[in-house]
């Protein structure tokens, strides 16, 4: 099983990337089935011990790095 963003969806080959970040290239003849997630793969910020104020200074902190 492969779980993350689709890329790209060709004829021969589909691209997906995980959520490292990592691509990968699957051949179409491979995949029997494919289907939306009803969830997001990203956790909820709540499950992470954040509230929406420290949600919102990891946010500006994170921006600050650019």
């Amino acid at each position: 099983s492969y779980f993350g963003f689709l890329v790209a969806d060709g004829e021969k080959t589909i691209v997906i990337k995980d959520v490292t970040g990592n691509k990968q290239v699957i051949e179409t003849s491979r995949v029997s089935s494919k289907k939306k997630q009803d969830n997001s793969l990203m956790p909820e910020p709540s499950s992470l011990g954040l509230n929406e104020q420290n949600l919102a200074d990891l946010a500006e902190y994170l921006i600050s790095l650019k």
